[in-house]
């Protein structure tokens, strides 16, 4: 199943504007790569006080979208830019404010394995737990899986 992360401002949005936005990147990645197959969005609320751009207090819109290895570069950049264009219009910010990846799966479960090997071995299961039942439970309350950003 592909991926998207995300990670905002914790208080940018309602949790029913993060519903609307989270139907509209799955449009996106269904319109871009032509899929049907269910897209797994991950949010990450990042609390105030703790983005900084320049030395100044910063709003981050981040996506990390998930491809197929080897998709060729015309296709990313088309879905770098379809995927700003969403995120801009759904958050209702600039086109300059969003800062969107488009990975390989090869790389984004390496990034994903190495949040993961940066833990004490002993500190794995008791983390792996508690964020499954953190997003668990945000997507039960609020409809949508969330993350502690602040980890």
């Amino acid at each position: 199943m592909p991926k998207i992360i995300c990670m905002v401002p914790e208080q940018a949005f309602s949790n029913e504007r993060l519903l609307s936005l989270e139907s509209a990147l799955r449009s996106t990645y269904a319109g871009q790569f032509g899929t049907d197959e269910s897209v797994m969005v991950l949010w990450y609320r990042l609390p105030a006080g703790q983005s900084f751009v320049a030395g100044s207090m910063g709003d981050v819109f981040i996506a990390t979208v998930e491809v197929e290895d080897g998709t060729v570069q015309e296709k990313r950049e088309e879905a770098l830019m379809a995927f700003t264009r969403t995120l801009s219009e759904g958050a209702g910010i600039g086109f300059d404010k969003p800062l969107v990846s488009v990975l390989d799966s090869s790389k984004v479960s390496e990034y994903l394995k190495a949040n993961r090997t940066r833990l004490r071995r002993g500190s794995r299961l008791v983390f792996l737990l508690g964020t499954l039942a953190h997003a668990f439970r945000s997507r039960r309350r609020d409809g949508f899986m969330s993350v502690r950003a602040n980890l």
